[in-house]
């Protein structure tokens, strides 16, 4: 037990010794060339030196000025932090967000013409002219090229064995074959 105490004992004494060695480094570091210093260290030396300036006045009796605590504040920030303020936030980053793909972009179809509802029923040559025969809902028609249908339909061309017929409010052909 008595070993067991020596080493722990020994242990104790070196942390101490260790402990006192690094706090009397602070006040060493006023002095030290910046050169010499680590990156970061440069930084952490001010704030440390000024500190302990600060512990200085402190322990003789005087009050540390607040205007000169600011002034310091503000220059040290300025020194650990030189980067250009944050831009000003356009939306809430913890509103919930949605992380499934969008869904796809839905075409609305093109309007086309109706279906043809004629039915051929013959065809005559009256000279050159032609004339067809056609059926709509139980009525019988007869058409020759140019003319006009009711239900927006213009008959542009009767050949042989087809009626071309424009759908006049999407201009349209459509071909009824026989």
């Amino acid at each position: 037990m008595k070993r067991r105490q020596m080493i722990l004992g020994l242990a104790l004494a070196g942390t101490l010794a260790a402990v006192w060695w690094v706090s009397g480094m602070d006040e060493d570091t006023d002095s030290s060339s910046p050169a010499h210093r680590p990156r970061g260290a440069i930084a952490n030396a001010n704030i440390n030196s000024s500190h302990t300036a600060t512990r200085r006045a402190t322990s003789r009796g005087h009050a540390p000025d607040a205007s000169a605590q600011s002034r310091l504040l503000a220059e040290l920030t300025q020194r650990q932090f030189p980067h250009e303020p944050l831009p000003e936030l356009t939306h809430n980053p913890f509103a919930a967000a949605s992380f499934d793909p969008p869904p796809p972009k839905v075409e609305a179809p093109k309007p086309s013409a109706p279906p043809l509802r004629y039915k051929y029923l013959g065809r005559i040559l009256e000279g050159d002219k032609p004339t067809v025969f056609l059926e709509a809902g139980g009525n019988m028609l007869t058409v020759h090229p140019g003319d006009s249908l009711d239900d927006g339909y213009r008959v542009r061309a009767i050949s042989e064995h087809s009626i071309e017929l424009e759908y006049l409010p999407l201009n349209q052909t459509q071909t009824l074959s026989f």
